[in-house]
C-alpha cells in the first residue's frame, strides 16, 4: 500500500518482484483489498480509488504548508 499510496498506480509484475510471492497470490490480495475499497483493480495493475488519490493530495498540501511556514 505504501508504494500504491506515493504512486498512485502499481504493476502487477511490480509487485510480484517487490514481494517475492507468486502471481496469483498477488491478485487475491488485491481482489481483498478491492473489496474492502482500498485500491480499483484495473489491467495489470491496481491504481488509489480517486476519493483516497484526494485525500493523500491534500495531506501533501498540508505537509507543504507546514514546512513552508517553518
Amino acid at each position: 500500500m505504501q508504494k500504491l499510496s506515493h504512486d498512485k498506480f502499481v504493476r502487477l509484475d511490480d509487485l510480484v518482484s517487490l514481494l517475492d510471492t507468486s502471481e496469483s497470490t498477488v491478485r487475491r490480495d488485491l481482489d481483498e483489498l478491492e473489496s474492502e475499497r482500498k485500491l480499483h483493480r484495473v489491467h495489470g495493475g491496481a491504481e488509489l480509488p480517486h476519493s483516497l488519490q484526494e485525500e493523500f493530495t491534500n495531506q501533501q498540501k498540508s505537509i507543504k504548508n507546514i514546512q513552508e511556514k517553518s
